[in-house]
């Protein structure tokens, strides 16, 4: 299941993204963010022990993911 969180991820930002916002995105930058999303949240999972004193992400990780997705999408758009 810890896979299928790093691969709903995006998607979860997506439609987030889409159901929330009235902006339009780059289709170019989608994919590019599909894969860069879920690498900074598997560095932010390794990286989460030491600064976060101990503390690991588990399924929580899919809400990290689809925020990296939607902060993206929302920095890489325009308005309509």
């Amino acid at each position: 299941f810890r896979l299928a969180a790093y691969t709903y991820g995006p998607l979860l930002g997506l439609f987030a993204f889409g159901i929330l916002t009235r902006r339009k995105t780059n289709p170019r930058v989608l994919p590019v963010l599909a894969v860069v999303a879920p690498v900074l949240s598997f560095v932010v999972a390794v990286v989460a022990p030491q600064l976060l004193g101990g503390y690991r992400f588990g399924h929580d990780i899919l809400f990290v993911n689809a925020t990296f997705m939607f902060l993206g999408l929302a920095f890489f758009s325009q308005k309509k």
